[in-house]
């Protein structure tokens, strides 16, 4: 098992935000969703459990890596409680900062994670063409996701005073692409 302790990892997650490629599958409940997880000692990985967001039925999420994620190691504090009038701030810091990061991490995979592949909808074929028209159902796409933790990584209220909550970054670089966001990411805290 890795470094990282089980209850790291298994409690309940609210999740925040994503981008519009995995909003309603990982947001199925709006901001607030929540992404519960617990050990499965049997195949040493964590399975969602309780009102599991749609992308990740039947998922499993498999430790690796050995190194602790770090805002800090990239320049970054910890970052303003969630809410809309923040959501410029969230997307400059993933697009500048922790997508860059964590490709950095693809390639030597040492940073503390889980890995899964979930399922998201596929915004093939686009609605209202003809094509939709003539395959009505829903397309999905298995995905990648890599999870990744940072330990006071969100400010639990504006005030200068407030103590850090745990930061949840999932990432599906793989994921479909929306033009208006193509990292494929969604946050929680816990």
């Amino acid at each position: 098992m890795n470094q990282l302790a089980d209850n790291d990892w298994a409690r309940r997650w609210n999740l925040v935000r994503a981008d519009t490629n995995l909003r309603k599958d990982v947001l199925h409940k709006g901001a607030g969703s929540v992404l519960e997880l617990k050990f499965d000692a049997n195949i040493e990985s964590f399975v969602p459990v309780g009102d599991i967001p749609p992308a990740f039925l039947n998922a499993t999420l498999k430790p690796r890596g050995r190194v602790a994620p770090d805002l800090e190691s990239i320049g970054l504090h910890p970052l303003p409680t969630y809410s809309s009038e923040h959501e410029p701030h969230y997307v400059k810091v993933l697009d500048d900062f922790l997508i860059p990061y964590l490709q950095a991490d693809l390639l030597n995979g040492d940073l503390q994670r889980l890995e899964a592949v979930i399922r998201i909808q596929c915004g093939w074929p686009k609605a209202g063409s003809r094509l939709a028209q003539l395959n009505p159902d829903l397309h999905f796409v298995n995905v990648d996701a890599r999870i990744y933790q940072f330990k006071n990584g969100m400010r639990q209220s504006d005030s200068a005073t407030s103590g850090n909550s745990t930061l949840l970054v999932i990432w599906a670089p793989d994921a479909p692409r929306q033009p208006v966001n193509s990292d494929g990411s969604a946050m929680g805290v816990s």
